[in-house]
């Protein structure tokens, strides 16, 4: 080989020009395929369309959806313990994807059919580790059976060249590369409990699942693959309808940092919704009459430079929209007057920062004993539960000043996470919650006991931030039950129905718009205003009703849109909103009459970390009241929450036995009452449902409940 290059040195020249030329062309490889994809389109685009004779013919707009499954094959070693602890090799996962594309005939029996298109590639392995691990049963250290999960979740956008054959006039085949960049890649790897089936990882929170590690793949971002597919299509006018089968091959792996090689097989079926972008058509010789004249190049100017007239003009629709969605044309809204006696949670709990015993400031403190004289638990009718809460010092300080025989048992307690020299910080924050009703309340301190330990009588799952800030709290406990007792709160509201009006402008111009303002009155009260722009087509506005927006008086409303163009033309339109008044009163939690039944929802079912058994007294109480209110033709739901921390799978799990321990908890009293049980259905949102904010303990507490709808027919009263 030295001897031919020192012969012939133009012959090392050019092996080592064409060297650099290859290395160009993999620099390029994310970008030369789309541009490669883009050209043909475009400029062989007129040729494609014509086939014998040069006749042109239709060009198609198609949108596809697939549902696939994904075949992944790779060497992912689990993490801990190496490959002690597993090895995912084979993994597999159904997923949808979807394209918008063109077909472009040419020849005769051939279409050309680029599309980008957007694919689901995620995918589900499992192992089952080697290593002895232990869990806890009843109380004990067991050998456990575990199986590890790795969840990868992936997509890709990318551009797909296919070329389709028509084997008949409908069944065809169709085959092609594809070019793509991946657009998410993430996993979670996590490890469950085979057997014992009731075996768990910690003996506080019982999961049998517990989160290893998550966060970003790094992947290859080209990919490249081959697919071919199937279809049989069915005409419908203008329009036509192929279902499908197509499987793929990769050319490219997803990653070569995460395992040696990882590629993603194919298959699946779905279908193509075509129509015709560009029809068939015959172009044919003009034809010349003898009675036209021709156009003098005077006339031609003149037309070309002819300034059209302006065209601008409004028209609206008004719709109600009912708090099911479906939308109902000229509505006549109805103003209810309800006076509603609302019920919220007194959570006993205060949560403090870690190594520290000073009452966090987001809890509301007098500064001085004079400032709690016009305090009153019904002031506080507007704010959430989660508000509500944060005066729940005030409100047990306004009920001990009431309750002269009635005292408090404060419990202070720490998490293990907590600096341990600073060991008396639970009886400290204990201190803090009596000096405050001491000093500000005027509470005497022989009617305060207080009480330190290391974690909660019910803790919540110490190997968590979130569970360590739980722990990092207060309990409170009474002799009297109306110290802790549920806040009812009193208002009149005025209640729209439908809830929602959507404002739909049509504008019809041909100079731009310039502004869109959308007015609604009642006499002279401006009740709402929309201030924007629009394409000139038309746009849509959602007026939501509410204690502050709603109509009072009994006139109609009216509105008004009023547009000008960028020429400063005006045009508007007016219209009119009939209004019913009507009237009446509700007593019970957040009532609601509709259509003859009257609804009432209570939100007060309080569950401790983990658990679906009741941890509060007012709890039971509580129930006991929903037993009584309800008679046999009531009907129930009771919907079981969690927060958003731990496995979601167990979230939904326990959410459902929540609701269903409150069903029971209903069912036995009717029982013991000889009351007949009326219908009754449970059902469970886990943590799907966000009710209060997460981010604090306050908030979390409150969001493991069971909300409780009750449905009272008053066709019949």
């Amino acid at each position: 080989m030295i001897e031919v290059v020192a012969k012939f040195p133009q012959v090392h020249i050019k092996i080592a020009l064409w060297r650099r030329a290859v290395r160009s062309v993999f620099c390029l490889r994310r970008c030369l395929p789309v541009a490669l994809v883009l050209a043909f389109t475009l400029i062989f685009l007129p040729l494609l369309t014509r086939g014998q004779g040069g006749a042109p013919r239709p060009i198609m707009l198609t949108f596809g959806a697939t549902y696939d499954e994904h075949l992944a094959n790779t060497h992912i070693i689990a993490l801990d313990n190496g490959e002690a602890c597993g090895v995912f090799t084979n993994g597999s996962a159904p997923g949808p994807s979807v394209q918008l594309g063109l077909s472009i005939p040419f020849a005769s029996a051939f279409s050309f059919a680029p599309a980008f298109r957007y694919q689901d590639l995620s995918a589900h392995f499992d192992t089952r580790p080697s290593t002895i691990q232990h869990g806890f049963q009843s109380g004990a250290l067991v050998e456990i059976d575990r199986t590890r999960r790795y969840d990868a979740t992936l997509s890709q956008l990318s551009l797909a060249a296919i070329v389709s054959y028509n084997v008949s006039d409908a069944f065809s085949i169709s085959a092609g590369p594809s070019f793509g960049t991946i657009v998410t890649h993430s996993y979670s790897e996590t490890e469950s409990i085979n057997s014992p089936s009731n075996a768990s990882y910690s003996q506080t929170n019982f999961s049998q699942t517990r989160p290893i590690s998550s966060g970003s793949i790094a992947t290859q971002q080209f990919q490249a693959g081959l697919e071919a597919g199937v279809g049989y299509t069915i005409q419908l006018g203008r329009f036509s309808f192929t279902p499908q089968l197509r499987a793929s091959l990769p050319i490219t792996n997803i990653s070569t940092a995460v395992a040696p090689s990882w590629k993603t097989y194919t298959i699946g079926a779905g279908v193509t919704l075509s129509r015709v972008l560009i029809p068939a058509t015959i172009e044919a010789p003009p034809i010349a009459l003898a009675s036209e004249k021709p156009t003098t190049e005077s006339h031609a100017h003149d037309a070309a430079t002819a300034v059209p007239k302006p065209v601008l003009s409004v028209s609206m629709r008004v719709v109600g929209v009912a708090k099911n969605g479906q939308e109902m044309n000229e509505p006549t809204l109805s103003i209810e007057k309800v006076h509603v006696t609302e019920v919220f949670p007194t959570l006993n709990s205060v949560f403090f920062d870690k190594d520290d015993s000073t009452i966090p400031a987001r809890y509301h403190q007098f500064a001085t004993p004079e400032e709690t004289r016009d305090f009153r638990d019904s002031d506080l009718y507007r704010a959430s539960a989660l508000e509500i809460n944060h005066f729940v010092l005030d409100v047990i300080g306004k009920r001990l000043s009431m309750y002269h025989d009635a005292s408090l048992s404060i419990t202070g307690t720490t998490s293990l996470s907590e600096d341990r020299a600073n060991a008396g910080i639970a009886l400290s924050r204990a201190r803090s919650i009596a000096s405050y009703l001491e000093q500000i309340w005027r509470i005497g301190p022989a009617r305060i006991e207080l009480h330190a330990r290391t974690l909660p009588e019910m803790p919540s799952d110490e190997s968590t931030p979130t569970g360590q800030a739980e722990n990092r709290r207060i309990d409170i406990a009474s002799n009297v039950n109306d110290v802790l007792a549920p806040l009812w709160t009193e208002r009149t509201e005025h209640v729209a129905s439908p809830p929602k009006l959507m404002f739909y402008p049509y504008i019809v111009q041909n100079r731009g718009l310039d502004s869109l303002v959308i007015t609604v009155r009642q006499g002279d009260h401006i009740l709402q205003r929309f201030d924007g722009r629009s394409d000139g087509s038309a746009g849509e506005h959602l007026w939501t009703l509410n204690e502050n927006s709603a109509p009072t008086g009994d006139d109609s409303l009216v509105y008004t849109c009023r547009v000008v163009d960028s020429a400063g033309n005006i045009a508007t339109t007016t219209g009119t909103i009939h209004l019913r008044k009507q009237q009446h009163d509700t007593t019970l939690h957040e009532t609601e009459e509709i259509g003859g039944k009257r609804l009432e929802r209570y939100s007060l079912i309080l569950f401790d970390y983990s658990s679906s058994q009741f941890g509060r007294r007012q709890a039971e109480l509580l129930i006991d009241t929903i037993a009584r209110s309800v008679d046999p033709s009531s009907a129930l739901t009771l919907t079981g929450h969690t927060d958003q921390t731990g496995d979601p799978a167990f979230n939904n799990r326990l959410s459902g036995e929540r609701a269903s321990t409150t069903a029971d908890a209903l069912r036995l009293r009717w029982k013991r009452s000889h009351r007949p049980t009326p219908h009754m259905s449970v059902e469970a949102h886990g943590s799907r449902d966000i009710l209060f904010d997460n981010s604090v303990p306050e908030g979390r507490f409150l969001s493991r409940t069971v909300r409780i709808m009750i449905e009272h027919d008053t066709t019949g009263k």
